[in-house]
């Protein structure tokens, strides 16, 4: 099981988990919109507006457990955009814990799906095992990932619930089946957790793409394009969901660099590669949102691409 555990979190979850977000109508409507449109400006590589912006807000919800989640995902988006230093590690693991601290401080009974108190609780143990993994911290990322799982299998009904909930359960069956076919030792440490099934997995997934919530429909194709790139090997999939991620954020650097590795795995045509690449390179040249470290770390990866 301690093994299943950390190959479950290392390989697939929070890699690039986005924090999920989308605006509800009713009483804290300005704050969701707030919120998502700060998410937005993470996603899209604008750190710098994202930065200002938060310090805007934070004037207006410094104790709401939504806000603490926001900063997480921006230090999180920082983080493994090149600019991966203990300071920025600290800043997200204390924003984690403050997510986790703030749930029970404010009156949330109203506050469904991407907003309820469980879904945000999934995401800040998921962003504190990603921290516990990078720093070898293998006792806090054991407990964190287990609270983590413990929290999906609870959610496992709400499928129909919620979106949030269809993506999360769908991530659980394929990645818990997946396991039990790759080894006798994850199968057994898996006994005692509910029945997977790898087909439905991935039909949670595709439904979820299909969510009114744009967050969420990205988060579940960029789950899919790397199932169908690193496991499944079906790289026409994975591209089709990579090239849906670049369309919506066109200056995403990491949506970019995988969506060019799949297509050189596909063996797209030099000239096809060359102007993706080239696509890239722009767009690390002409974003003065990103600081020298990130610039440097993006352009040494994409140079680094052979074809």
């Amino acid at each position: 099981m301690v093994l299943f555990i950390i190959w479950f979190l290392i390989k697939h979850i929070l890699t690039y988990l986005i924090f999920f977000l989308i605006s509800f109508k009713g009483e804290t409507q300005i704050i969701y919109t707030k919120i998502g449109d700060i998410s937005h400006e993470i996603t899209s590589f604008n750190f710098q507006n994202a930065d200002s912006l938060i310090n805007i807000f934070e004037k207006e919800s410094r104790n709401d457990y939504l806000f603490s989640q926001l900063k997480t995902n921006y230090y999180w988006w920082v983080l493994i955009s090149g600019n991966d230093n203990d300071s920025i590690r600290t800043l997200t693991q204390i924003n984690a814990k403050n997510t986790l601290e703030n749930i029970y401080l404010i009156n949330n009974s109203k506050r469904k799906c991407f907003w309820s108190p469980e879904f945000s609780q999934f995401i800040s143990f998921g962003y504190l095992t990603r921290l516990y993994s990078l720093s070898k911290n293998y006792l806090q990322l054991l407990s964190h990932t287990k609270s983590m799982l413990d929290i999906i299998e609870q959610t496992l009904i709400k499928v129909d619930d919620c979106d949030c909930f269809k993506f999360t359960s769908g991530l659980f069956h394929y990645f818990t089946e997946y396991a039990r076919d790759e080894s006798y030792l994850f199968k057994a440490g898996l006994l005692f957790y509910p029945e997977s099934n790898l087909e439905y997995g991935i039909k949670l997934l595709n439904g979820a793409t299909k969510s009114e919530n744009l967050i969420i429909s990205s988060e579940a194709n960029y789950f899919l394009a790397r199932i169908y790139d690193d496991n499944e090997q079906e790289m026409d999939r994975a591209i089709y969901h990579y090239s849906i991620l670049t369309k919506i954020y066109p200056n995403n650097l990491i949506y970019l660099y995988y969506e060019l590795k799949a297509m050189i795995k596909a063996n797209y045509s030099k000239e096809v590669l060359l102007q993706k690449k080239q696509k890239a390179m722009f767009s690390i040249n002409n974003n003065s949102q990103l600081i020298l470290n990130q610039a440097n770390y993006f352009r040494k990866i994409f140079e680094e691409l052979k074809f």
